[in-house]
C-alpha cells in the first residue's frame, strides 16, 4: 500500500485492472528486441505505446523495450518499483468523454546512463537487439562535450563499433522534431567519431554508411509536462497509484521512412504506424502546420502572459493570428504527400492545442527557439519569399522570440534552460543588425536573412517591442494584417 491507501501499480497488483485496460500478453514472456535512449514522458505516451500495440499483436515477437534514461535516477527509480508498467490516459477535445485508459507492459527494462554507462553500451550492443530508438531532444545532436561515454550519443556510437565488429546491423531509429532526423543522427554519429578517433575504429565510419540503417521518422502526439495533479487523476481512474502515469491526446502519429530491412518483421500498421516513400512531404507537413503553429502559440501566449497553451490558442487574437498565419503563409507553402488534406490536418491542429484537457505549458514549448525556429519557418519562408508573399505572421513570431529572450527574460519559467544561441545576443546586437542575428544566430539561409519581405515587419515589431509597445498591439495587427 502507498500513502493513499491504495495499491502501487506493478505485476502483482495487475490483475485489478479490468482486463480491457491491462495487457493481455505474458510479460513474463516478453523479449526485449528494442533499447530506447531517452526514457521519459514522451516516449511513454509515444513509442512505448506502439510497441504495446504490436505485443498485442504479436506476443512471440521482441518488441519489448530496454528504456534508458540519461540522469533521471528517480524515474528509473520508480520504473523498477512498478515492474516497469505505467499507464497512459488519452483525453479527446471534449471534456466530458471518458478518458481512455491502457496500462502499458512494452518497457521491461531500464537502465540509468549516468551510472552504468558500460551496462548500456553492453545492451545497445546485444545480438537480440534489432531496433534502437531515441528522443533525446535536438540539443542531443550537438557535439557533446567530453568523452564518447559521458552522453548518450557517445554510448550509441560506442554500442555501434561493438555491433560493427559483431557482424549486427540494426535499424536505428531518430524520433525527435528535427528535419530528416535519421539523416542528422547519422552525421552526429560520423562526427563524434571524428573527434574522438582513438575511442572508434577505423572502420566505423565505413560502416555507418552502409550497414546501419537511419530511416527518417515523424512522430506527432501531444504530451504535456506531467503534474501532481495528472498523476492524481491517472491513479484515480486506474484504482491503482502510479507514479509514472500519463495524460496524452488521443491523436497519435509515427511515420516511418520506408526502407529496405525496416521492421519487416511485424504489420506496424497494427500498431497506428505508417510506411511511407514520402517522408520529406510528411515532416514538411507537421513542421511547419503544426510545430510552428505550436512555437506562435508559446511565443505570443508567453508575450501575454498566458500560462497554458490552450489558454493562448483560445485567445481571440493569438487564435486569429494562427488562422491567419496558417492561411496566408504556411498552408500554401507545403506541398502534401499523397491522400493527406492540410486544411483538414491545420484545422485539426488548432483544435488540439486549444483542448483544455491538455495543459501544457507556454513556457516550455518556447524553449531553444534558436534551434526550433529555423526547423519549423524555413521551408514557409522560402516559399513565401518564392511566390512573393510576405511573411508578416512569421515576422511578428521571430520578433516576439527575440524579444523575449534578450528583453524579458523573466518570462521564461526557471525550468527552462538557455536557448543555446541566444543567449549570448542583446537588444543592443539585435538593434544593431536584425539581418546578421537571423544568419549567424538563427542560421536562416540568406535569401531569407536578408529578404525585405521579412526583414521590414521582423524589425518594424521588434523596434516596438524594445521601446515599450505593448506585444497585445502588434499581435492583433499581424492578425489582422494591419
Amino acid at each position: 500500500m502507498t500513502g493513499t491507501g491504495r495499491p502501487r501499480l506493478d505485476a502483482r497488483s495487475l490483475p485489478l485492472v479490468d482486463t480491457g485496460r491491462r495487457p493481455s500478453y505474458d510479460l513474463d514472456d516478453v523479449r526485449v528486441g528494442v533499447v530506447h535512449l531517452g526514457f521519459g514522458a514522451f516516449h511513454r505516451a509515444h513509442q512505448a505505446v506502439a510497441f504495446d500495440r504490436l505485443l498485442e499483436r504479436f506476443p512471440n515477437e521482441p518488441w519489448g523495450v530496454c528504456a534508458v534514461a540519461n540522469t533521471n535516477a528517480a524515474l528509473v527509480r520508480d520504473a523498477r518499483q512498478q515492474d516497469h508498467l505505467f499507464t497512459v490516459v488519452t483525453v479527446g477535445a471534449d471534456p466530458s468523454a471518458e478518458p481512455a485508459v491502457r496500462v502499458v507492459g512494452s518497457i521491461r527494462e531500464s537502465l540509468l546512463a549516468s551510472e552504468s554507462a558500460e551496462a548500456v553500451v553492453a545492451r545497445l550492443a546485444a545480438p537480440e537487439i534489432h531496433t534502437i530508438t531515441l528522443t533525446i531532444t535536438e540539443r542531443g545532436y550537438a557535439p557533446p562535450p567530453g568523452a564518447p561515454g559521458d552522453s548518450l550519443l557517445g554510448l550509441l556510437a560506442l554500442a555501434l563499433d561493438r555491433r560493427r565488429a559483431a557482424g549486427l546491423p540494426v535499424t536505428v531509429l531518430s524520433c525527435d522534431n528535427l528535419v530528416d532526423n535519421g539523416t542528422v543522427l547519422r552525421a552526429a554519429l560520423l562526427a563524434l567519431v571524428d573527434r574522438h578517433p582513438g575511442a572508434f575504429s577505423a572502420e566505423l565510419p565505413a560502416w555507418l554508411g552502409t550497414r546501419a540503417r537511419f530511416p527518417r521518422s515523424v512522430v506527432d502526439r501531444i504530451v504535456p509536462r506531467q503534474t501532481a495533479a495528472d498523476r492524481d487523476r491517472v491513479s484515480g481512474l486506474l484504482g491503482l497509484d502510479d507514479a509514472m502515469g500519463i495524460v496524452a491526446e488521443e491523436s497519435f502519429h509515427w511515420t516511418i521512412e520506408a526502407e529496405e530491412g525496416v521492421a519487416a518483421e511485424a504489420d506496424w500498421a497494427g500498431a497506428g504506424v505508417v510506411l511511407s516513400p514520402e517522408i520529406d512531404r510528411v515532416q514538411q507537413l507537421k513542421l511547419q502546420l503544426l510545430n510552428a503553429t505550436h512555437s506562435l502559440l508559446a511565443y505570443s501566449g508567453l508575450a501575454l502572459g498566458i500560462e497554458r497553451i490552450s489558454d493562448a490558442a483560445r485567445h481571440p487574437d493569438i487564435a486569429a493570428l494562427a488562422a491567419r498565419f496558417l492561411a496566408a503563409e504556411a498552408l500554401p507553402s507545403v506541398v502534401a504527400p499523397a491522400g493527406a488534406d492540410p486544411e483538414a490536418y491545420a484545422d485539426s491542429v488548432l483544435a488540439r492545442f486549444a483542448s483544455p484537457l491538455l495543459p501544457d505549458t507556454t513556457a516550455r514549448v518556447a524553449t531553444d527557439g534558436s534551434q526550433k525556429i529555423p526547423q519549423r519557418f524555413t521551408a514557409t519562408l522560402l516559399a513565401c519569399k518564392e511566390g512573393g508573399r510576405p511573411p508578416r505572421v512569421s515576422a511578428t513570431v521571430i520578433a516576439l522570440w527575440m524579444y523575449l529572450r534578450t528583453a524579458r527574460p523573466d518570462a521564461f519559467s526557471d525550468e527552462n534552460a538557455p536557448d543555446p544561441r541566444l543567449d549570448t545576443a542583446t537588444p543592443d546586437t539585435l538593434r544593431a543588425s536584425v539581418s546578421a542575428v537571423l544568419a549567424d544566430v538563427v542560421r536562416l539561409p540568406a535569401e531569407v536573412a536578408t529578404d525585405p519581405d521579412l526583414l521590414g515587419p521582423l524589425t518594424h515589431a521588434l523596434t516596438a517591442l524594445l521601446r515599450g509597445d505593448p506585444p497585445a498591439g502588434l499581435i492583433a495587427e499581424a492578425a489582422t494584417g494591419a
